[in-house]
């Protein structure tokens, strides 16, 4: 078994990216939108949700947010969006879908129907909770983010031979839809480059690159 195909788990807060990104690209938010977190704890349905710090940011962006990984303030555009639209932009990204990749045993990953979703569930699968993806569809859909917005068809292969013929086939890239909007995709990596040089700035560094950066703590699904 190919692991990054083939094993679904709970994405965590890398999932982030997706929602800010569904939130810039509907109008809902900008990066400089503010939330006031003014509790430690909020519940849903009887839920408690808090941040993985166990407190309250106060009243930050959306930047800041994806800087400190708040789940208390990602939850928000979640809300914002509703069931219906954040679905859709969920499954836009490749979640619930296999891969078309050249390999056997794929896992499709498992989103639920938004008409099954309590407000517990769209909240939680704003920071990547309540749903389950391989980490190859996870890496595709931040993909869309690198490549201004495209969902890009991925590959093992880069090219094969016919035995008989002799023939060499190249594998190109191809373009499989657009997501979000150019203009989203570049605002949510400005994003993600000031959550590399101020939460991560020690730890990633590659020399000669501008780094974007998200951390995520999974959980098994």
């Amino acid at each position: 078994l190919n692991r990054a195909v083939s094993d679904m788990y709970e994405p965590g807060s890398v999932f982030k990216v997706i929602t800010m990104s569904a939130g810039i690209d509907s109008g809902e938010i900008t990066p400089d939108t503010i939330n006031c977190e003014t509790e430690n704890t909020i519940y849903l349905d009887n839920y408690p949700i808090r941040n993985s710090s166990l407190k309250a940011y106060g009243c930050i962006t959306m930047t800041r947010a994806l800087e400190v990984s708040s789940n208390l303030t990602t939850l928000t555009v979640a809300q914002k969006l509703g069931r219906t639209l954040f679905y859709q932009y969920i499954r836009n990204f490749g979640f619930g879908t296999p891969n078309p990749i050249e390999v056997d045993n794929q896992s499709s990953g498992w989103v639920s129907a938004p008409e099954k979703w309590a407000d517990i569930d769209l909240a939680t699968a704003a920071f990547g909770q309540g749903l389950g993806a391989t980490p190859l569809q996870v890496i595709t859909a931040i993909g869309v983010v690198a490549n201004d917005g495209i969902l890009m068809k991925t590959h093992l292969i880069d090219s094969y031979t016919d035995k008989i013929t002799g023939r060499t086939t190249d594998i190109l890239p191809q373009e499989v839809r657009r997501v979000i909007k150019p203009e989203t995709a570049a605002k949510v990596r400005a994003m993600m480059v000031s959550t590399a040089q101020k939460s991560y700035a020690n730890t990633v560094k590659i020399p000669g690159y501008v780094n974007a950066a998200k951390t995520g703590t999974a959980q098994i699904a």
